[in-house]
């Protein structure tokens, strides 16, 4: 999915979006360092090749942010390979969810191919592999910190700020039409909530088992009963 896209998730399809549908899906993984003969041939050696020390660096991404400008992920440079900070991310919770699990996101590289967990690890404050749940961000999205752990040697390379915005579709209110009748929501206004009804002052409905229920569109579908009070309607 090209990144700024939404997507749908539960916690049974509880992955976050990935960077890109045209990404490079090699994995980078360790490499065995080449060492140099004297006779200039080369051979497969056990020493590693030098490395560079990783600096902090930022880099513009496709997204702009409120102000215009656009938003920069920090990355870093270790030896040949350039490690960057996931870029933010927007869920939408399914049909009947309040919020959205997620899972601490894969490392890339600064060209957007993964980077294997043998050797980079992104730690959130939950830990490398506990999931975490996120309720609908209004205004802001949510924003803590996670580190870059280097798994051979436990050190950490790189702290990025993660960002999420989860968005919880709602409808608004539901307010029944009749003022004879009174309705009960099951999960309040969110999207998938059914609301069913009862008869003030002792009347009983025209039709018992009538709800409305708040569509993926965010408006309430659905019809209402009215009720009868001594054989006859109240509308």
């Amino acid at each position: 999915m090209e990144l700024g896209s939404h997507a749908f998730l539960e916690p049974g399809q509880n992955r976050t979006i990935p960077f890109s549908s045209q990404q490079d899906t090699s994995i980078v993984r360790q490499r065995v360092p080449l060492v140099k003969k004297k006779h200039g041939r080369l051979q497969h050696g056990a020493h590693p090749h030098r490395v560079r020390r990783p600096g902090i660096n930022s880099i513009p991404t496709g997204a702009s942010r409120r102000n215009g400008s656009p938003p920069h992920l920090k990355y870093t440079t270790i030896g040949d390979l350039c490690i960057t900070c996931p870029p933010e991310r927007t869920a939408i919770a399914r049909k009947g969810l309040d919020g959205v699990m997620i899972e601490p996101p894969c490392l890339s590289t600064c060209n957007g191919r993964p980077i294997s967990k043998e050797l980079y690890e992104l730690e959130t404050l939950f830990g490398p592999k506990a999931n975490f749940v996120l309720p609908h961000s209004n205004g802001p999205p949510y924003s803590f910190m996670a580190k870059v752990v280097n798994k051979q040697s436990g050190n950490t390379v790189l702290t990025c700020d993660l960002r999420y915005r989860v968005i919880v579709k709602q409808c608004k209110r539901y307010k029944p039409k009749n003022r004879d009748l009174k309705a009960s929501c099951s999960l309040g206004n969110i999207w998938g909530s059914r609301c069913t009804f009862h008869c003030r002052g002792g009347g009983y409905l025209s039709r018992p088992n009538s709800y409305v229920e708040c569509g993926e569109n965010e408006l309430w579908e659905g019809e209402e009963p009215y009720c009868v009070f001594n054989g006859k309607e109240a509308h």
